[in-house]
C-alpha cells in the first residue's frame, strides 16, 4: 500500500473503508526517507524552545494621534502582529536600548 493522503470536510466523519484503512496502517513499518527523516535528538534540541517566562501586563488607555495610529495599524498588515503589540514591541524596545526621546521644547513667543 502507498501513501494515501485524505481530507475530511468540517463536520464530517471518516467513512468506513477510511477507518479500516487507519486500522490496517497501525501494524505497518514506518519508513524514513529523504523527505520525512527520522527525529534525531540533535534535530529534537534545534525545534525547542523553552518557553519565556511571561510578566503580567497592566493595561492602560492613552491618547493618540490618528496619524500615529494609521502608522501602527498599516504596519500590522504588513506583519500579520496585531497593532496594539507592535506598539508594546516598540516601546519594550526604546526600554531596553535606552532611547531618550528629544525634549526640544520651545518658549512660546
Amino acid at each position: 500500500m502507498g501513501t494515501v493522503k485524505y481530507t475530511l470536510k468540517e463536520n464530517s466523519k471518516p467513512t468506513k473503508k477510511q477507518l479500516e484503512m487507519l486500522e490496517k496502517a497501525k501494524d505497518m513499518p514506518v519508513v524514513f526517507d529523504d523527505d520525512s527523516p527520522e527525529v534525531t535528538e540533535e534535530m529534537v534540541k534545534r525545534a525547542y524552545r523553552p518557553k519565556a517566562e511571561k510578566k503580567p501586563k497592566k493595561m492602560i488607555s492613552m491618547y493618540m494621534s490618528e496619524e500615529d495610529i494609521a502608522y501602527f495599524k498599516s504596519m500590522s498588515l504588513e506583519t500579520g502582529i496585531p497593532y496594539q503589540t507592535l506598539i508594546s514591541m516598540y516601546l519594550s524596545d526604546c526600554r531596553k536600548k535606552g532611547r531618550k526621546i528629544k525634549l526640544d521644547w520651545q518658549e512660546p513667543a
